[in-house]
C-alpha cells in the first residue's frame, strides 16, 4: 500500500511512476512551530521489478516533463524563499527562487514544468494559456473595461509570427480548466462542458457532458459522455486520454448521497464503463498511452489512505 494523495502522476517510462507521496512512518520536527508532521517526498515505483523507492524529500509541487523534473524542498513564508531542485531526473540541482524579488507575472507551465512570464501572453489575450513551446498559445477571452469575462471562440497562436486557428470550442469551456497533454497521440485535453452553465440543480437528469480534445494547431473532437448516475448533478473531473479512450473521475464524494457511484469510468465507444470504485486523488498515463495509473480511496474504512492502482488496456490491469 503506498500513501499519496496527489495530482498528478508521472510516468518516467510505460514501467516506472513518479509521484509525491508520503510514508505514515517517516516523521520530522518542523521548524517554526515545532509540530511532529510527516515527512513528505518524491517516489519512483517500479512496476518490473516490483520495487518503490524514495527518490528524495520534498513538500509538493512535483512537475515532470521529458526527462526534466522539478519538485519544491523547502518555503520559507517570512522571507519568501523557496528553495526548489529541479533538472534531468536523476541529476538535479537546488535552485534558490526569491519571491520577494521575482516579478509577480513569473508562474509555472505544468506543461513543461518551466517558469514563463504572464506577460508575454496577456499581448495577445488576458484569457490565454501557454501550450508546449512548439504549439504556441491557446486564447480563449478577455477582460473588458468593466472587468467582465468576455468568453469567445477559441484560437491557437503559433509559436512563430502567424495568423492563429480558430477552433470551433466556445472559450467559456476552456477557461480555468488545466490543460493537459498526452505524448502518445501528440493530444490535449482542452475544454469541458457539463450540461448546462445554470446551477447544478437544474441540470437535467441523463443529459450529456462533452470534452473537447486539441491535436494541434486546429484538429478538435468533441466527444460525448452520456450523463447518467456518475454525472447527474455534479461535474465531472479528472479527464485524462488513453489509446482506448477518454477517462474521467465521476459520482459525488464521500457523505452524500450516491456514494456508491462515485469512481473511474471509462467513455468508449459512446458507453461509459465503470473501472474501479473511489475516490480519486492523482492521475498519469503512461507514453505509451496504454497504462493507466490512479491513487485512490476505497471509501470502506478509516483511515483511508490512497492506494496506487495501475490498469493496463492493452494488456489487463494490476493492483500495487
Amino acid at each position: 500500500m503506498l500513501h499519496s494523495a496527489v495530482l498528478p502522476i508521472f510516468w518516467l517510462d510505460d514501467n516506472r511512476l513518479l509521484y509525491e507521496g508520503y510514508e505514515p512512518n517517516l516523521k520530522w520536527v518542523r521548524k517554526g512551530d515545532g509540530k511532529e508532521v510527516v515527512k513528505k517526498g518524491v517516489y519512483v515505483l517500479d512496476l518490473l521489478r516490483d520495487k518503490h523507492v524514495r527518490h528524495a524529500d520534498a513538500e509538493g509541487f512535483l512537475c515532470y516533463r521529458d526527462g526534466f523534473v522539478r519538485y519544491l524542498l523547502s518555503y520559507d513564508g517570512n522571507s519568501r524563499v523557496a528553495i526548489v531542485r529541479e533538472g534531468k531526473f536523476g541529476e538535479e540541482r537546488d535552485v534558490v527562487h526569491d519571491r520577494k524579488a521575482q516579478s509577480p507575472s513569473i508562474s509555472l507551465n505544468p506543461l513543461t514544468c518551466l517558469d514563463y512570464d504572464r506577460r508575454e501572453i496577456s499581448r495577445i489575450s488576458d484569457y490565454s494559456a501557454p501550450l508546449l513551446p512548439r504549439h504556441g498559445v491557446l486564447e480563449f477571452g478577455r477582460r473588458d473595461r468593466d472587468k467582465t469575462i468576455e468568453y469567445y471562440p477559441a484560437r491557437v497562436h503559433p509559436p512563430q509570427p502567424g495568423e492563429p486557428s480558430t477552433l470551433p470550442i466556445d472559450g467559456q469551456a476552456i477557461g480555468g480548466r488545466q490543460i493537459a497533454y498526452f505524448e502518445f497521440s501528440d493530444t490535449y485535453i482542452v475544454g469541458y462542458r457539463a450540461p448546462s452553465f445554470a446551477p447544478r440543480n437544474q441540470w437535467p437528469n441523463g443529459a450529456s457532458h462533452y470534452v473537447y480534445t486539441l491535436i494541434p494547431p486546429k484538429e478538435v473532437q468533441e466527444i460525448r459522455i452520456p450523463g447518467g448516475p456518475w454525472s447527474d448533478q455534479i461535474p465531472l473531473r479528472h479527464f485524462s486520454l488513453t489509446s482506448v479512450g477518454i477517462v474521467f473521475a465521476g459520482g459525488t464524494i464521500k457523505g452524500r448521497p450516491g456514494q456508491e457511484n462515485v469512481g473511474l469510468y471509462l467513455v468508449r465507444n459512446s458507453n461509459v464503463i465503470k473501472i474501479a470504485s473511489g475516490l480519486l486523488n492523482g492521475v498519469g498515463v503512461s507514453p505509451s498511452g496504454c497504462k493507466l495509473a490512479v491513487a485512490m480511496q476505497t471509501l470502506l474504512k478509516s483511515p483511508d489512505p490512497s492506494i496506487i492502482r495501475v490498469f493496463d488496456f492493452c494488456i489487463g490491469s494490476s493492483k500495487r
